[in-house]
């Protein structure tokens, strides 16, 4: 993904892992993979409260039109995630270059607004690595190979995970948006999560992080050394 893709020959099929999918990109936002957990021998879904997954407003466009072909077809999305700064260029009619690391989706509500926009509520499966860049008109379309966080182990991770659960549970905390139901639910889930990548993913949603802090987490596919990267953002 880093040369320029405009004049590349595309396959025409996809491997057995390899996905083709339309392509939603944001600005200044990311939305990690977020697994349930089990609690008492419950599943129990991550709390909404602290994890956005629903968008409001998302105007007619290149986007717009990707969410209404999944509709059309599977029902999923790639996700992409860029500095606002640069979405007025998606817009466009020029080809702009994917980033390589996004997120696969299912789009489990999408509602027409009276202003003619879209209230989209997505439901991300995995990371993905872009592979290609299949169309830009009227919307992208992209290739892609899901990236599942793999197994991890290390003499470091007990301590690790417990260091970073302490560091969030202590800014969590201080947030004023949680009101004291909305907080302890989201301890009660962070405590349970037994993953190192699972857990950099949930304390992402963090407000103190930066849309760069964000994108870091996201590009780290090692989830060792993206917890790693968690801890050092939350002790800064």
């Amino acid at each position: 993904m880093n040369a320029d893709l405009q004049n590349v020959v595309f396959p025409t099929t996809s491997s057995a892992t390899e996905r083709i999918l339309p392509v939603v990109v944001f600005g200044n936002m990311v939305i990690t993979p977020l697994p349930p957990v089990v609690i008492q021998g419950e599943t129990v879904m991550p709390p909404r409260a602290s994890i956005p997954n629903r968008f409001v407003g998302l105007r007619p466009g290149a986007s717009y039109r990707a969410i209404q072909a999944a509709l059309d077809s599977g029902q999923e999305v790639l996700v992409s995630f860029v500095p606002e700064r640069e979405i007025p260029n998606y817009r466009s009619g020029e080809p702009q270059q994917l980033p390589t690391v996004g997120v696969i989706a299912r789009l489990e509500e999408v509602v027409t607004q009276p202003a003619g926009t879209l209230e989209v509520v997505l439901d991300v499966t995995t990371r993905a690595i872009i592979t290609a860049r299949l169309q830009h008109d009227p919307y992208y379309v992209a290739t892609c190979v899901p990236h599942p966080d793999p197994d991890v182990t290390s003499t470091e991770l007990p301590a690790l995970m417990a260091a970073v659960k302490a560091q969030a549970e202590a800014l969590a905390r201080t947030l004023p948006h949680l009101t004291p139901e909305q907080l302890e639910e989201a301890l009660t889930f962070m405590k349970q999560i037994d993953r190192p990548g699972q857990l950099a993913d949930f304390v992402n949603y963090s407000p103190t992080f930066t849309f760069a802090d964000r994108i870091a987490f996201l590009n780290t596919l090692d989830p060792l050394e993206r917890l790693r990267l968690v801890q050092r953002a939350l002790g800064a």
